[in-house]
């Protein structure tokens, strides 16, 4: 019978010691949205076939790390959003939304360039994901089409 729990290397167990006390000293001293745009593809929706659903990709598409003096960094995240009707002929482009995002932390420990990795790839979706929600839902209104509410963001161990 295979053990519980994997032994951990002691040099991972003391970076996720030191990435711990570096999350739990973290705070959030500014974010907003630097740009945004978004283009509707197709005039009419009615053309769309019936057996269709809708496909929706979120992808980053640019990130960057600035390390500040002070305990503070920067991240600029840039996401991009696609619709698509989807049915087994053929995909039909219904819109693409692109948005950056800055953010300014502050950190009671020194920041590691090491923890940008999995900062990048749990954090910053989580503290976006619902700003990324009321952007893409305000420009779909705005480009006179249905609501959309984003799937569940779920991170899986990484």
């Amino acid at each position: 019978m295979e053990p519980l729990m994997k032994s951990i290397h002691p040099e991972e167990e003391k970076f996720r010691e030191r990435y711990s006390r570096f999350i739990n000293g973290l705070r959030l001293e500014d974010m907003f949205i630097e740009e945004g745009s978004f283009k509707r593809l197709i005039l009419s929706i009615e053309d769309i076939p019936e057996t269709a659903h809708l496909e929706v990709a979120v992808k980053p598409t640019n990130t960057e790390f600035p390390v500040l003096k002070d305990k503070q960094f920067e991240v600029r995240q840039t996401l991009s959003c696609s619709l698509k009707f989807v049915n087994k002929k053929k995909k039909i482009p219904l819109t693409k939304i692109k948005v950056s995002y800055y953010l300014r932390y502050s950190s009671e420990v020194e920041v590691e360039e090491k923890f940008f990795d999995i900062f990048q790839k749990r954090n910053i979706p989580v503290q976006i994901w619902p700003y990324l929600r009321e952007f893409i839902g305000n420009c779909m209104y705005r480009m006179g089409l249905p609501p959309l509410v984003l799937p569940v963001m779920k991170i899986v161990n990484l």
